[in-house]
């Protein structure tokens, strides 16, 4: 009967890898939350005065797709949804004081007060970018918002990461602005391009022109410098010569001068 009635009266839980447990006494002289967490393995409670809760200490994600949505403002008032997925996991030092604080399961604590601070996290960053930064520069406003959030709730949790795994959805007559801004803008970068490239153009063409104009300079100073060389080697003996050399030894048959076509006395 004694054996049966600690059967009775005894629980028992396991602790699985990844997690850590808190042991609950609801009654008795040492009734409260345990200081220290409970590691992985089996736990034995008595389940009539006590209880024991799992909390994940390894990353995972919690997430908060289009229907339950994250709404926060942009500045000058934008309304702003954002489907957000927080990486995250408990600190396991801080298990038991979340539990005292909270009083409730995991699941609770993430779906309540965490996207509660995640709202304020993105409201706080988001009221410092216009919608058009927004939509433009998403990795600026989930750095902020992650930010805030490790000034918030750090001491309880790891943060690994804040992600917009659909990107965020604005009133259609605030993201059709901004789509003709961004059309505008990106038209006017297309036509600088083109001008760039004109004027690229035209700098290769005057660099041409100029490389091409020094060329001739210079093949007309070489042409003039031997020009010169060749006139100042020509003399009088140097004619007489070329003209011995090409002469066949027969003299002209009709001379219009007494000036003979050899001059032999040279």
């Amino acid at each position: 009967m004694l054996a049966l009635t600690a059967m009775l009266f005894t629980g028992c839980a396991r602790v699985g890898p990844g997690y850590v447990g808190i042991k609950v006494n609801q009654a008795g002289s040492d009734r409260g939350v345990q200081d220290y967490p409970l590691q992985m393995g089996w736990v034995f409670y008595n389940p009539l005065t006590s209880d024991v809760y799992e909390y994940p200490t390894f990353k995972h994600t919690v997430a908060w797709d289009e229907e339950h949505s994250i709404q926060f403002n942009a500045k000058g008032g934008t309304r702003v949804l954002a489907p957000v997925s927080l990486s995250i996991s408990f600190k396991p030092e801080r298990v038991p004081h979340v539990f005292v604080t909270y009083r409730s399961t995991p699941e609770v604590i993430e779906q309540g007060y965490l996207k509660n601070q995640v709202r304020d996290a993105f409201n706080r960053a988001g009221n410092t970018f216009e919608p058009l930064e927004l939509l433009t520069n998403q990795q600026a406003l989930l750095d902020a918002a992650k930010k805030h959030l490790e000034e918030t709730i750090g001491e309880n949790f790891d943060i690994e990461s804040v992600m917009l795994p659909k990107g965020l959805t604005m009133p259609e007559n605030i993201t059709n602005a901004i789509n003709q801004v961004i059309e505008a803008q990106q038209h006017a970068q297309k036509a600088q391009a083109e001008v760039a490239e004109v004027e690229a153009q035209g700098r290769k063409t005057v660099a041409k022109a100029e490389a091409d104009a020094k060329a001739v300079l210079i093949q007309a100073e070489s042409q003039a410098a031997a020009n010169r060389k060749l006139s100042d080697s020509i003399t009088g003996t140097l004619v007489e010569l070329r003209r011995v050399e090409k002469w066949d030894g027969k003299l002209p048959q009709v001379q219009s001068s007494a000036t003979p076509f050899v001059n032999l006395s040279k």
